[in-house]
């Protein structure tokens, strides 16, 4: 039996992503102590993506249960989550139907009905939001149309995060990047958008309170807390799976651009307005005047594990190919490796191509790297190449470290993200730009196709 007064205090942090539910207790330095994960409990059917909010519940108490230790005491809690879900839940905030996942488009044939009601300049002006399915209100008016019982007995919405919260603690909040992600959040203001609420007929009072991510949700419940036999701790606000892995990857400053290749690929970069360059980019309101903009990369995330498949793999082709656009085009530099790194170019050039405006404004100072990519050093050099800057990875910068990072801050150890990730101890590895001549070939013939 361990005693009590000498188990190192630590921090519970989770990570609901689209593909697996991550646990680990974290020190206070960053070092992952114990770590666990297990699939996202999800039901596909054609452009349907969800699943009961009871199922997502019991996969995260499993994963949460699957680290603790006596050895540890867990001092807070703090979430990640994917974003742009939906769950729709009665007045006694129990849910009326499955959970829509983030990356469920049914909400795309809405979209037209939508710019009727509102217009696409004031839409995307007020939630720098692209016209999008995957975003609330097309998902809302879906829901509307074939689900009208459903939506006449809503009286509260959430994400997935927002339920997980109210499971623990009770209390209904959101932080303001996932706010971001609804569509239904004036970034600009900071508050939710009176006109998009009037438009869907959605009530304030529906939605959760928006807070900061590293303030308090609320306390764990006793119930929970005897359950996973921890103390009743507090639980803290926390973000997007996204922003997470932006703070996590030591991105954090004005001018830091972070590459995440994930599940999805997507190119975010921090700056401290909502104004994007581009109709095609969103943007994450972070925490007070620091945002994130960003695209979503087509053929990033699983589609290029599926092209690499049908390239055959690393046994595939040898000969000099470009990949753009789900095509293999038979002309390159010889030497470029064939059709496996020819996806992860074609990946990079599209990642390089919507990063031009910050490029050519010199806006961007560092990239910083996450994801399961990054154990592909040969990857990790092109990026630096292909940018002609600097790349870095930090060792062990999962989602997690960026969470731990927001307790240090609600903990008063730290007053900003900068100073929170810089606290914690994290190998850090640099890549530095060399001269690669076949990559700026295959990059000016890619520009071309």
């Amino acid at each position: 039996m361990i005693n009590v007064q000498l188990r190192k205090r630590c921090i519970l942090a989770v990570d609901l992503g689209s593909t697996n539910i991550k646990a680990a207790l974290m020190d206070y330095d960053g070092a992952l102590l114990t770590k666990t994960s297990i699939r996202t409990p999800k039901i596909y059917d054609h452009f349907y993506v969800e699943s009961s909010a009871e199922a997502l519940y019991q996969a995260f108490n499993e994963a949460v249960r699957g680290v603790l230790s006596e050895k540890y005491q867990v001092g807070a809690i703090c979430i990640s989550s994917q974003m742009n879900s939906l769950l729709l839940l009665d007045e006694n905030n129990l849910p009326l139907a499955n959970m829509i996942y983030g990356i469920d488009t049914r909400g795309e044939g809405f979209i037209e009905s939508l710019t009727e009601l509102i217009s696409r300049e004031e839409i995307y002006k007020n939630t720098s939001c692209p016209l999008n399915g995957i975003y609330w209100p097309g998902k809302l008016l879906w829901i509307k149309k074939y689900c009208p019982e459903v939506m006449s007995r809503t009286r509260y919405i959430m994400d997935a995060k927002t339920y997980l919260l109210y499971c623990l603690t009770g209390e209904r909040v959101i932080d303001c990047a996932s706010a971001s992600t609804t569509q239904l959040y004036c970034q600009k203001d900071g508050q939710w958008w009176q006109e998009m609420l009037k438009v869907l007929d959605v009530p304030e009072e529906m939605l959760p309170e928006v807070k900061k991510p590293y303030e308090l949700a609320g306390i764990l419940k006793k119930k929970v807390a005897n359950t996973w036999s921890i103390d009743t701790v507090p639980v803290l606000v926390g973000s997007g799976d996204g922003p997470a892995a932006n703070i996590s990857s030591g991105a954090v400053l004005k001018g830091d651009c972070c590459i995440s290749l994930g599940t999805t690929a997507v190119l975010r970069y921090l700056t401290d307005t909502s104004i994007t360059p581009a109709d095609n980019f969103f943007s994450q309101h972070l925490d007070g005047n620091l945002y994130l903009q960003g695209v979503r990369i087509n053929e990033g995330g699983d589609s290029a594990e599926e092209y690499i498949r049908l390239a055959g793999g690393v046994e595939g082709q040898t000969e000099g190919c470009v990949f753009k656009n789900g095509v293999f085009y038979p002309h390159a530099p010889s030497e470029n490796g064939g059709k496996m790194t020819a996806v992860l170019n074609g990946i990079l050039f599209q990642i390089y191509n919507e990063a031009q405006t910050f490029i050519k404004k010199e806006e961007i100072k560092r990239i910083f790297v996450t994801g399961g990519s990054t154990v592909n050093k040969g990857f990790m050099q092109r990026i630096s190449n292909l940018f002609g800057m600097p790349v870095f990875i930090l060792q062990n910068g999962e989602t997690f470290a960026g969470l731990t990072a927001l307790v240090l801050i609600y903990e008063k150890k730290a007053s900003q993200l900068y100073e929170a990730i810089s606290q914690l101890s994290l190998k850090q590895e640099i890549f530095l730009p060399e001269n690669d001549i076949s990559l700026k070939q295959e990059w000016e013939i890619y520009k071309n196709l």
